[in-house]
């Protein structure tokens, strides 16, 4: 015989916090709900109370009179009752609350999936929400030919690899990616963080610039297209 030991609860899994959620946002009414509930708690007995008269008073003046009165009395009843107004709504929220949470979003009720809709702008935490929260390299242009891009990853990957800012580490992964190997036996001196600009350093005896158009401005090294220009500010 096997002994096998619980040791929590089927409500404390994922999908049952999930289901609470959502079964506490549905109970969680909106305005609108709120006005179609009170409408029906008047709405409803004037209905029943004029159907139940004209089903029951013509009775009086004949068996004929009565008959006839009584379908449409029912008639009355079935397409005047506030049911689809009164059911509608929840339901709608309902809906849309399952769906939000099949989605993997959970919506704190009708009022709040109510509000959703009069909304005209969303601001985002996009770090971690809408993204990764990790920095890749998405392009890379050569200038001119005096390198070939794996030499330029080459030089990217030795420079940034003792910087700590998460730009560095992107570009030394982006370089590790493209298969790219530091040769051994590479000296690497005086490498400089240049606050708010880039890093500097002495790649073997030849002194290499990483950084913004800030530094680049600054060491008078800009002089490229105007349309080179356009694309890195778009950047």
């Amino acid at each position: 015989h096997k002994l096998y030991q619980t040791t929590a609860t089927v409500g404390d899994s994922t999908l049952s916090r999930l289901i609470q959620l959502v079964e506490e946002a549905q109970a969680n009414t909106s305005e609108t709900e709120k006005l179609v509930d009170a409408f029906a708690r008047k709405y409803t007995p004037v209905v029943l109370t004029m159907s139940l008269f004209i089903c029951t008073v013509p009775w009086f003046f004949g068996a004929e009179t009565g008959r006839y009165w009584m379908l449409n009395g029912l008639i009355i009843m079935v397409v005047a009752c506030p049911c689809a107004l009164t059911i509608s709504t929840p339901v709608t929220y309902s809906a849309g609350l399952a769906a939000a949470a099949q989605r993997g979003i959970i919506i704190k009720g009708g009022s709040k999936l109510e509000a959703l809709g009069n909304v005209e702008t969303v601001l985002f935490d996009k770090t971690g929400t809408i993204t990764t929260g990790r920095f890749a390299l998405s392009h890379l242009d050569l200038i001119g030919n005096l390198k070939s891009r794996k030499e330029l990853l080459e030089l990217l990957a030795i420079i940034e690899a003792p910087s700590s800012h998460p730009l560095s580490a992107c570009l030394v992964s982006a370089a590790r990616e493209e298969g790219v190997v530091v040769p051994p036996g590479v000296a690497l001196r005086e490498h400089t963080i240049l606050k708010g600009e880039g890093v500097s350093a002495y790649v073997d005896d030849e002194k290499v610039y990483v950084g913004n158009d800030r530094l680049f401005n600054r060491l008078d090294m800009y002089n490229i297209s105007l349309q080179q220009i356009e694309l890195a500010e778009k950047w």
